[in-house]
């Protein structure tokens, strides 16, 4: 079976979990495309990605002039993106959270994308996109415009559309993957067709973790947060929890591990509670790497919140690593994270923005040992069980196998 996903970036570093998604896809014979909208020239940190050799890349060409060609090429033949009444509908949804340049250049992109596909007999297959973001757009472009059946996985509530065309978007998937309980209820308002909506989670590979559990933590506290640094993740309400454990007395070290936006607003905020020796960003790190510091760290924190410079938070797959590592996880009540961390059985459970409430928690973990194996114990059971991989990844391709468009192998 063949499988074109489209994506914005190709490899991009937050994105593991579609490269465990396809890599799975490609150990079991079926064949993987990648539709990228940024072009080579433009990718970053190339040599992130373990499947990257594995898979077939079309990336937009890198050359400016060959842009100008296929458009014009398909506004001859009707088959421009620039041609649809959707694309100047949603112009003003899409101004407000991307500048015109951003959207222009990706118009461009999907032109000479689809332009590169149509005319090399290479035709699409089933598509596949994650998120309801411009990749999502680009993959209902293709669909659209070459008669192809695609399918969307959506993991938070967050989009970029208007009510209009988000319906379209929704509407014409052969069905829709959801990763968390919050998001068919919330889309489905919209759409009123619970037919197109399977639940099927994010996944992981127990074989690629080592279950590391500490029970008894006798020296220094050892606290860690994964995530790209903007303000969904509620960083700084980590950072303030930090400043309440000083002042409880505990002897301890958190590192936060990402890059983004806010980081040098969560740098100037150690500095000015003067917790640069408990706290440092500790910037990106591969994944391989991330994997083994969350095994060796005693809790992992997830502080998400609703935020209001980024888009929402669904499920972070940080979670399940941890929890596949033995680590302990506190998180916030929020989104899709109840899910998974159930309070005070594979989990704690925070109020967003409480940074008492997650010293406290904290502070509980660190001194009911009991409490922590029963964690440890349940947290485990529950990922192996259903965020397993390759259980996964298997039901998602029974809905390939039932959506793929008539002309493909």
């Amino acid at each position: 079976m063949k499988i074109d996903y489209v994506l914005s970036t190709y490899p991009s570093t937050p994105e593991v979990f579609i490269y465990r998604e396809i890599k799975e896809l490609l150990d079991n014979g079926h064949t993987v495309r990648v539709l990228c909208l940024r072009p080579k020239l433009l990718q970053k940190n190339q040599s992130l990605n373990y499947i990257t050799g594995e898979v077939e890349v079309i990336y937009p060409s890198s050359n400016p002039f060959s842009y100008l060609v296929s458009t014009i090429f398909l506004l001859l033949h009707g088959k421009s993106v620039f041609l649809t009444l959707e694309f100047f509908r949603s112009l003003p949804s899409l101004l407000s959270k991307k500048s015109l340049f951003k959207i222009l250049f990706s118009g461009f992109c999907i032109d000479n994308l689809s332009y590169r596909t149509k005319y090399s007999r290479q035709p699409f297959n089933h598509l596949h996109s994650h998120h309801l973001f411009l990749s999502t757009y680009a993959c209902y472009q293709f669909a659209k415009l070459h008669s192809a059946t695609y399918s969307l996985t959506l993991h938070t509530l967050s989009c970029l559309y208007s009510e209009s065309l988000l319906k379209n978007i929704l509407s014409k998937a052969v069905f829709l993957r959801t990763i968390s309980s919050e998001i068919e209820p919330h889309f489905n308002l919209l759409l009123q067709d619970k037919s197109k909506f399977h639940h099927i989670t994010n996944g992981i590979d127990p074989a690629e973790f080592v279950f590391n559990p500490i029970v008894n933590i006798e020296s220094r506290l050892n606290l860690i947060a994964v995530g790209a640094l903007y303000d969904k993740k509620g960083f700084d309400t980590l950072i303030f929890a930090c400043s309440k454990l000083r002042d409880y007395g505990i002897n301890f070290s958190c590192g936060i591990f990402g890059e983004g936006p806010e980081r040098k607003k969560l740098e100037h905020l150690i500095l000015s509670l003067s917790l640069n020796d408990q706290v440092e960003i500790r910037g990106f790190r591969k994944a391989e790497s991330i994997i083994k510091k969350i095994a060796d760290s005693d809790m992992l924190i997830m502080p998400s919140r609703l935020p209001s410079r980024s888009t929402r938070d669904g499920l972070p797959t940080v979670i399940i690593e941890a929890m596949a590592s033995g680590t302990p996880v506190i998180a916030s009540n929020f989104a899709g994270i109840p899910d998974i961390v159930k309070h005070r059985i594979t989990g704690l459970l925070v109020q967003p923005e409480d940074h008492r409430e997650i010293a406290n928690a904290i502070v509980e973990l660190l001194y009911n040992n009991d409490l922590r194996a029963t964690i440890i114990e349940n947290a485990r059971s529950l990922v192996n069980n259903e965020y397993y991989l390759k259980k996964n990844v298997y039901k998602l391709v029974s809905l390939f196998e039932h959506s793929r468009t008539p002309h493909s192998n």
